[in-house]
Formats: structure tokens, sequence, C-alpha cells
């Protein structure tokens, strides 16, 4: 799918500073941020349905808007992660997209931001978001189809029902890390993947020379047997499994920004002075 490109949005990165080979990346600000952005895409949906702008939460797909694109240049293997799970549809179209929002420009912008967001990480990390998107992204939908359908169209928005909508969600994040992890694990043995750790028995190559492996890979080279892949799941080895186990703890860890005293009721005025302003003739840019 192709993206719209939006450049820094707010709450997102706000400077292009790619991860260090060893670093992968802000690992707690992309896992915190997670939860904070899916919050507040589930609260402007909410909030979008009391204002009477959408009826409901009918679908999801792929990102359709980025702020900032990865690094491939040379050897960098550098991603823009998103940190939505997934791009919401309302009533049939992207959020961002619907009839009544499209014609209010401040109201789209704030729409778009959270699906636009993305921090650089290296791979394996975007690999463990792609893993923990496939876990998680059924669940969340149907909270988030339940929880504004919940909400009475042109009633005040019902600031209980958010905050227990986003702490269910935490609940469900830590199941999909989970189950992420276990999928990782499966593909890996299916893969071929085996792991050898200290006391586990003989290595997989306990017994054989340094001079026969030297001839071994001698020709293997110099007859062109051997073909080395740098890329693709297999070769990430354990690292995704431990990250989701990272982000996993640090998700837990987090008090979602919008379950801060003020915070959800900024929001919630936010986006109703943004749906009572100037209305334009412009059309959608894109991201159905």
């Amino acid at each position: 799918m192709s993206r719209n490109m939006t450049g820094f949005v707010p709450g997102g990165m706000q400077n292009y500073r790619l991860p260090s080979p060893i670093d992968p990346g802000e690992l707690a600000v992309h896992a915190v941020g997670r939860l904070d952005t899916m919050s507040e895409i589930l609260a402007q949906a909410t909030c979008l349905r009391a204002r009477g702008l959408v009826n409901q939460a009918t679908g999801y797909v792929g990102a359709a808007f980025q702020d900032v694109k990865g690094d491939y240049s040379g050897t960098n293997r550098i991603a823009a992660a998103h940190r939505a799970l997934f791009a919401l549809h309302l009533d049939g179209v992207n959020a961002a997209n619907a009839p009544r929002i499209v014609v209010r420009p401040r109201l789209r912008e704030l729409v778009i931001a959270p699906q636009a967001r993305t921090d650089l990480v290296i791979r394996p990390v975007n690999y463990a978001d792609q893993l923990l998107e496939n876990a998680v992204s059924p669940e969340i939908f149907r909270l988030l189809q339940s929880t504004v359908l919940r909400q009475v169209p042109g009633q005040p928005v019902e600031r209980a029902l958010l905050i227990d909508s986003i702490f269910r969600m935490q609940q469900a994040l830590h199941v999909g890390f989970d189950q992420a992890a276990d999928t990782y694990r499966r593909t890996q043995r299916e893969r071929g993947w085996v792991e050898h750790r200290p006391g586990r028995g003989p290595a997989p190559l306990a017994g054989v020379s340094d001079r026969e492996i030297d001839d071994f890979l001698g020709r293997a080279f110099n007859r062109d047997g051997m073909t080395i892949h740098v890329q693709g799941p297999t070769h990430h080895g354990d690292l995704p499994e431990h990250i989701l186990e990272l982000s996993q703890e640090i998700t837990d860890r987090a008090v979602p920004d919008l379950a801060r005293p003020g915070s959800l009721d900024a929001m919630i005025a936010t986006i109703e002075s943004a749906s009572q302003g100037t209305i334009t003739d412009s059309t959608s840019n894109g991201g159905g």
C-alpha cells in the first residue's frame, strides 16, 4: 500500500536520528508510544461518534500515512516502524477520510497524526512489531469497535468507558506479546533454527577440527556452492523474541498518557474545538 508522507507530526519524533549498529532503537519510546497512540485512536473515534461525525468502526488496514522513511542506504537496515498497530476505518474509510472529517482541516490533521507516527529501529524490532500486529490486532479492533458503539451520539463523551477500554487494551497487548513470541519460536523451529546453549549437550560442530571447517568453507566459496543470506527472519536469531519480552514488560509498567489526570479532558476539548472548525471544500488526498 502506498503511503502519504506527512513529515513530523505532533506526539511523534521531531528529529531524524538513526540508531547505532548496536542499538536496536528506542524500545521504551516505541513500546509506550504504541500504547498511547492506540489509546489516542480509540479516544478520537469515540469523540467523533459523540459529535455525530461518524457512526461506527468498520475495519482496519495497514498504515496509510507515515511521518518519515527508514534508511536503507549502504549497509543500513533501519526501518520506520509505526507506533499504531493499524489504521482504523470508520464508516468504511480511513478515519481521516470520513466525509465529515476530511472537510475540517484541523480535525483531519489530528486524526492523521497518530496514524503517521513512527520510530527508527533496526529490522528485528520492526519484525517483532509485525508479529505483534498479526497476533493482537483482531482483539484490539473488537475492543475499539465495541467501545465506539457504546458511546451515544450527541451525548458527552463517556470518560469512564474510555479509561476502562484503555486499560483493557493494555491487558490485551500483554497477551498479544506472549502470542507473538510463541508464534516466532514455532516458525523458527519450522525453518530449522536450532539454538545451542552451554550445558545442553555437545555443540553442533563438536569434534570437527579447524582444518576440516576451513576446507569445507574454502570448497564452498571457491565453487560457488554456498550462498550466505544476510536478510530474513531466521537470521534474526532469538532477538525478536527478546524484543517482544522486553516490550511487554515496558508496556505493563507504563501508565497510559490518557489515564493521567487532565489528559483525556484536554484531548476531548481539542477534538471538540477542531470539530467546530472551518469547513472547506477540500477532498481526500489518499489513504482510503
